[in-house]
């Protein structure tokens, strides 16, 4: 209900629904540039292989309390690489629903009450999720060493800890 958020938009003249629009186009606009940025690193980084079942084993009988082993991973962990599907997941879901949305509430197209009401909750589904991954991506974040979290500022890491974890 954008409506009752109280602001500066409206007194600017701009409606929220603009606002939310403009925010949406930057963000497929972000998701084009990754996607033709990613590729020029070596995108078989992120695709799963057989070592990563291992390593999902070995990650959930770690959490279970059971005996493991955990293998060292490559340059991306399998949570890394699960984390990126279900931000591909949610980023296609919410462009998919805001896309119909935006059309029927431009008056573009129109679409029956129940499709709104199935695309609405999807795109819901697809904002909370993405805010329960953001959440919990910096929580992890902020428990690494601190040479893991420079790394996030940086782009690198320090010879050791590469030895030690990859």
């Amino acid at each position: 209900a954008p409506g009752i958020v109280p602001g500066p938009v409206p007194v600017l003249g701009i409606s929220w629904l603009l606002v939310h629009l403009a925010f949406g186009v930057m963000f497929m606009a972000g998701i084009v540039v990754h996607v033709i940025k990613a590729p020029m690193i070596d995108p078989r980084q992120m695709w799963f292989d057989r070592r990563d079942w291992d390593q999902l084993v070995a990650g959930a009988r770690y959490y279970l309390g059971l005996p493991h082993e955990l293998p060292k991973p490559g340059k991306y962990a399998v949570s890394s690489k699960l984390f990126h599907v279900a931000i591909a997941t949610l980023a296609l879901i919410m462009i998919v629903t805001g896309i119909s949305l935006g059309l029927d509430t431009l008056g573009w197209a129109r679409v029956d009450q129940s499709w709104q009401r199935t695309q609405r909750l999807l795109h819901d589904f697809g904002s909370y999720g993405f805010l329960a991954l953001v959440v919990g991506h910096v929580f992890w974040q902020l428990l690494k060493k601190r040479s893991q979290s420079k790394a996030m500022v940086t782009g690198t890491i320090d010879a050791d800890t590469f030895a030690a974890h990859h």
